[in-house]
């Protein structure tokens, strides 16, 4: 499987470290974001979790999206190739290669494998 993607339009652990939350480029443009709650939005949840974002550029431009959900958070599903890359990249630091493929392999083949195989598997782990 190929290393974690590292992108900025990925929300990871990474984006949450003390660092660089406290970064003079993202406390910027922290200040420059304002959120509001809508309540049409809300009460489509939880068949959706609609989102709109609007952008603003100096020059006046403007830019709008809109979502009705997020892959994995209802629909659509994630895909298996997703997941894994997911996982991957929130156990990067914590196992090895090898063993995030066997707890992947077990996760996917689930409903065939043995408890006792599976926290045996889990143990190896560690407290990570």
């Amino acid at each position: 499987m190929p290393p974690p993607r590292q992108s900025v339009d990925r929300v990871s652990p990474a984006q949450f470290a003390p660092g660089r939350i406290v970064r003079s480029d993202v406390q910027d443009l922290l200040r420059r974001v304002s959120i509001r709650a809508n309540d049409a939005f809300s009460a489509r949840f939880p068949e959706s979790m609609p989102c709109e974002i609007s952008i603003t550029l100096c020059d006046g431009r403007q830019y709008r999206n809109e979502v009705s959900g997020y892959a994995g958070l209802g629909s659509p599903p994630l895909s298996w190739d997703a997941v894994r890359e997911k996982f991957a990249e929130l156990c990067a630091g914590h196992t090895t290669p090898a063993l995030r493929d066997d707890v992947a392999d077990a996760v996917r083949d689930l409903e065939h494998l043995r408890v006792a195989d599976l926290t045996r598997l889990l143990a190896r782990l560690g407290g990570w």
